[in-house]
């Protein structure tokens, strides 16, 4: 499941769930890659996919490896971190990523601090479900 799919399936559930998606980014585009409105609260999630969604890359279609599983999960850590100092504690900020047993594996390294930043994971199953768990 690429980037494209994560932002795909996110906001879908969200949509479902009562929020109004205001923006979402491809992994051509640079920014927030979803952000929305929720009874009153404003939300930031940092999408993360486990394989390349560039056609002809060495890892298009291919999961990424165990040293890539930890490069996207230490890059949305930061860039979640980053959103929640930017954004405050009313705000909601996740990170969604594929359901799968490594990118679970780096994300339990990090549950404390996620804890203590109040974060939000959404898990994505490979028929497009969403998990949403709080940290």
């Amino acid at each position: 499941m690429n980037e494209d799919q994560i932002v795909e399936a996110v906001c879908a559930y969200l949509a479902r769930t009562g929020c109004n998606v205001t923006s979402r980014c491809s992994t051509r585009e640079r920014g927030i890659d979803i952000a929305g409105e929720h009874q009153g609260r404003k939300l930031y999630i940092e999408a993360k996919g486990g394989t390349s969604s560039r056609e002809g890359s060495n890892r298009f279609g291919n999961p990424y490896t165990q040293s890539q599983v930890f490069d996207r999960v230490a890059k949305g850590f930061y860039t979640a971190a980053c959103l929640r100092s930017k954004h405050g504690e009313e705000s909601v900020v996740g990170l969604a990523f594929p359901e799968t047993p490594t990118f679970r594996r780096y994300v339990r390294d990090v549950a404390v601090a996620a804890a203590r930043l109040h974060l939000t994971f959404y898990w994505i199953q490979p028929d497009n479900t969403v998990k949403e768990e709080q940290a």
